[in-house]
């Protein structure tokens, strides 16, 4: 997640949660953060992002 996405700090732990919860068959699941270069990240992994108020 670091080198693929160049996220930084807790990113990467958070976009892997994501991961983790849609590979154990959570069934869709958005997300969404505050971090544009986050949201472009799960974006990329093809997750439906929310865009924050």
């Amino acid at each position: 997640m670091v080198l693929k996405h160049g996220l930084r700090g807790v990113d990467p732990i958070h976009l892997s949660s994501v991961l983790i919860l849609r590979s154990a068959g959570a069934g869709e699941v958005a997300f969404s953060s505050f971090d544009e270069r986050l949201n472009a990240a799960a974006a990329s992994e093809r997750f439906s992002v929310l865009s924050p108020p």
